[in-house]
């Protein structure tokens, strides 16, 4: 089998969950949501030994067939206690296995014979990303048998309702679920963030951009990549993606899902300014999702068509919904230009009219060459869908540039250019709580700024002359004495990241202040001063927490 290039069918054709699964439970905890044990099982057979499998199966105290939810975490984490105790909350059953294999840190882990010890995070190599040998020779490969099994020990368990198990996967475990969803007799499938196209991953989407292609490269998209399975999903689908995720491209995102055939039931919702947070109205439509599909009432979701044309030196999106005879909430949101999808600021467009089917909306022009980006956010019957996405060459819809986006970064006339910086801590990984987000309020006099717990962020819109006498302006209201914090990153989320910081203590006053950031008062960590001349990829202001921001200006 080596150096063949398999497809889906052909690496798992032989695959089968037939032998004895040697299970055993090893402690059974009370915890406040219910029920946890440690319970391990056998795996495939490698042709040394069997993988012996460890996973916590948590379920509520009143013990009945409920339906189950396979937790499969992201690559190299452990589940998260939390997100668990979200499902069992809500009367799930849930399987969390361990594939990361190895870890000193762990008391038990699952354990992957010596043929196939590269199964191993820890010890993965080339194994994680590349398919040297054969798709079959990866660690993806292990890992997807570890949940296969890890279904039909969950089959086999009094607890759950056997044609009631829903898969969901996180971020890079999420390459695990698509292949679980083209596999296995699932009642749903629920991703987020990874949709495939590994290779292209240095490639932007709009860009003459192409990876470079060999066998290896072949035989990874061809029986490893998402795209590679999403036309032979086999249950319902629900995905959830961020549109500045710099791990996985929301472009490459909406490719991977038009690959799924007509017919299928798929709800997809991206978070729009989100690194990698799902906000709250995300977050809904997992729970939602799951309980419509146990239920069997899960219908496909109604599709937005957008379009769009210059009418006043704006441009104006028209929004076509399926009649429904009752009222949605529809939101769009457009980026101008910027074909980095990590480095885009999403915008939300000004309603105009909102007839019952047809929606149009305005969007302010801040660039006027490169690509037009739409999308529709639409929220009915309890679910929150995006459209796809609309695209325009701004070139030939001949808008005219709102040239104060070139010196303003935040006024309460132009109240969409900052957004949430992105929290360290995320349910399972992924889920926002409510507490995150920005926020806007009244300081001194009544004047309304803009705070976040977790910092403001402002991707410029394109790379122009910053002549480092210059320096930004911005009003401040402070509650109480706050040290505020401006930081310049170049080459925004990529290995060469760099960034440079400018700190001012900032005194509490009743009323709203003037501070300055002098450009040349920029410095690394290591106190090398900015020496760039043109604007950054992002800026984000840090303490915001204890004061209010406004009027932010370029001078």
């Amino acid at each position: 089998m080596a150096n063949t290039i398999l497809t889906p069918q052909t690496l798992w054709q032989d695959f089968s969950t037939d032998l004895p699964l040697q299970e055993s439970v090893i402690k059974q905890l009370r915890v406040p949501a219910g029920v946890t044990e440690w319970v391990v099982f056998s795996g495939r057979e490698t042709g040394n030994d069997r993988v012996r499998v460890f996973a916590t199966l948590s379920y509520p105290a009143e013990v009945r067939p409920r339906p189950a939810v396979l937790l499969v975490c992201e690559e190299g984490k452990h589940p998260d206690p939390e997100l668990i105790s979200l499902w069992v909350e809500r009367g799930y059953v849930v399987l969390a296995p361990d594939y990361f294999g190895e870890d000193e840190a762990q008391e038990l882990f699952t354990k992957y014979p010596e043929n196939v010890e590269y199964a191993n995070y820890l010890s993965a190599g080339r194994h994680l990303n590349f398919a040297d040998e054969s798709a079959q020779k990866t660690c993806r490969y292990e890992w997807t048998a570890v949940m296969r099994y890890a279904l039909a020990y969950l089959r086999t368990r009094k607890e759950v309702q056997s044609d009631k198990i829903l898969v969901l996967a996180v971020g890079s475990g999420a390459a695990i679920g698509w292949q679980l969803g083209a596999t296995e007799d699932l009642c749903a499938l629920m991703l987020t963030g990874y949709a495939g196209w590994d290779t292209y991953r240095n490639c932007l989407k709009y860009s003459d951009m192409q990876p470079e292609m060999d066998d290896e490269r072949f035989r990874w998209i061809a029986g490893l990549e998402a795209q590679s399975y999403a036309p032979l999903l086999r249950c319902p689908l629900l995905f959830l993606g961020a549109t500045n995720d710099a791990a996985f491209s929301f472009d490459r995102a909406r490719d991977t899902l038009a690959r799924i055939p007509e017919g299928k039931v798929v709800y997809d919702d991206f978070t729009p300014n989100s690194e990698r947070g799902i906000d709250v109205e995300g977050g809904k439509n997992i729970f939602r999702f799951a309980e419509l599909c146990t239920k069997n009432a899960i219908l496909s979701p109604a599709e937005a068509e957008l379009s769009c044309t210059a009418v006043n030196g704006d441009i104006q999106v028209k929004v076509t919904l399926p009649p429904m005879g009752k009222k949605r909430m529809v939101s769009v949101w457009y980026s101008c230009g910027r074909t980095h999808p990590t480095l885009r600021t999403w915008r939300k467009a000004k309603l105009v009219t909102d007839g019952e089917n047809e929606l149009t909306f305005t969007a302010d022009a801040y660039r006027v060459h490169g690509t037009f980006l739409a999308y529709a956010r639409v929220t009915e019957n309890g679910f929150t869908c995006s459209s796809s996405v609309l695209e325009a060459d701004l070139d030939k819809l001949g808008v005219e540039l709102n040239v104060a986006t070139r010196h303003v970064l935040y006024s309460e006339a132009l109240p969409d250019f900052l957004t949430a910086a992105s929290p360290d801590k995320l349910i399972g990984g992924f889920l926002l709580k409510e507490t995150h987000g920005i926020f806007s309020r009244a300081g001194g006099q009544n004047v309304k700024g803009v705070t976040s717990p977790t910092g403001l962020r402002y991707f410029t819109a394109e790379k122009r002359d910053m002549p480092l006498d210059g320096f930004l302006l911005l009003d401040v209201y402070a509650e109480q004495k706050t040290e505020l914090r401006v930081r310049f990153f170049y080459h925004y989320r990529k290995e060469n990241e760099r960034s440079y910081v400018c700190r001012v203590t900032v005194d509490r006053m009743t009323v709203w202040q003037k501070v300055q950031f002098p450009l040349k008062n920029f410095k690394t960590t290591e106190g090398v001063p900015l020496k760039e001349t043109l604007t950054p990829d992002a800026i984000v202001f840090e303490g915001t927490e204890e004061c209010l921001l406004n009027n932010i200006l370029w001078i």
